[in-house]
């Protein structure tokens, strides 16, 4: 009978012990991550010169010559579990070298129709390297919506170390394993 009243008060002590670090080791509060949206797919990629017009075939290009790279991507593929938060990057083609500043270059906002937020964009440029990426991060507009579609314009110019002058050259961007490719220029 002593063996199991002194079994009984260690078990005792021990749950006690037990509560007491638990109080004083109170964990802390956990938080869903943001979620990378690779099946965002661009739906669209063109490269047209820097006020937004076609290039027309054969026009020769000039290394100095500025250019507006335009993407449709669609998102419409979650449904309407996208959450503020969630982001997709875009690989850019290394024939381009992109702006690093202003700061109205580097980051900026995408809007739906009318002054919505859609999503807020960051560029990340390799300099005179060409390439980098584009982070688009959604905004609380996308929660509980659907067909969420949207498009990007970028400025950039020739990274000339990464043109083929007088050849085709294929240029592709891309998100996560998916890309879209022209070799006009």
């Amino acid at each position: 009978m002593k063996k199991r009243g002194n079994i009984q008060k260690l078990t005792s002590f021990f749950l006690v012990f037990v509560m007491l670090l638990g109080v004083m080791l109170q964990s802390k509060p956990v938080f869903a991550e943001d979620v990378d949206r690779v099946n965002t797919k661009i739906t669209k990629f063109e490269i047209k010169d820097k006020d937004g017009k076609t290039i027309p075939p054969g026009k020769p290009l000039g290394y100095w010559s500025k250019f507006r790279l335009e993407m449709d991507w669609d998102a419409s593929s979650y449904g309407k579990t996208l959450k503020k938060g969630d982001y997709f990057i875009i690989q850019l083609p290394k024939q381009f070298k992109f702006p690093t500043e202003p700061a109205s270059a580097v980051n900026f906002p995408l809007y739906a129709a009318g002054v919505d937020t859609v999503a807020r964009a960051h560029v990340n440029s390799n300099g005179e390297a060409g390439g980098g990426t584009v982070k688009i991060t959604f905004t609380d507009y996308v929660q509980n919506r659907e067909n969420i579609k949207g498009n990007i314009f970028l400025e950039a110019i020739f990274a000339r170390k990464n043109i083929n002058a007088g050849q085709d050259n294929q240029i592709t961007v891309s998100i996560g394993g998916g890309f879209l490719l022209i070799s006009r220029f």
